[in-house]
């Protein structure tokens, strides 16, 4: 977000780019995507199993590949060289 935390989920369906973004003071967030029936669900929590949805959308194509990414930059598009961006735990399962 500009000027502060946030979390993006952005996606491009028929070569239109969307994005559904919330901002968070926090910087320790859980992120959770989920594809069930044609419909990739994305959430996040603060806490442990209090699961909030960020952004739903579904039936343009089938699920294959996820991506993970941390950025900070400023509205004038500069780096800041002091971001950090860790990964706890990642985990892929099939129903």
């Amino acid at each position: 977000m500009p000027g502060g935390n946030g979390i993006y989920m952005e996606y491009k369906i028929g070569g239109q780019f969307g994005n559904y973004k919330q901002a968070l003071p926090e910087t320790d967030v859980y992120l959770k995507l989920e594809s069930k029936d044609n419909i990739i669900t994305g959430s996040f929590a603060t806490k442990p199993d209090q699961w909030q949805r960020l952004g739903r959308f579904g039936n343009y194509f089938v699920f294959k590949r996820v991506g993970l990414g941390v950025s900070n930059a400023d509205s004038e598009s500069k780096i800041n060289a002091d971001l950090v961006g860790l990964f706890d735990y990642f985990e892929i399962t099939k129903p």
